[in-house]
């Protein structure tokens, strides 16, 4: 997902359920696409508690017209 970031590009939104990405993967993705909001969605409980290398239970990433959130962890 990190090497074809680019492709995203062209999307307004993608919602992916038991995907095999990291929680370090999504904050690289973040960091990497700029106009999108790149949200973590696991009801396992918070993310920080976990290992980077642990697996996400769900990933909806979107554009963004009106910047990033502010509401997110660091």
């Amino acid at each position: 997902m990190l090497a074809n970031a680019e492709k995203l590009e062209t999307m307004r939104s993608l919602w992916m359920y038991n995907c095999s990405v990291s929680s370090e993967a999504c904050k690289l993705l973040a960091q990497k696409l700029a106009g999108f909001n790149v949200e973590v969605i696991d009801e396992r409980g918070h993310p920080d508690t976990r290992p980077e290398s642990c697996l996400v239970e769900k990933l909806y990433i979107y554009r963004t017209v009106s910047g990033r959130r502010f509401d997110t962890p660091a």
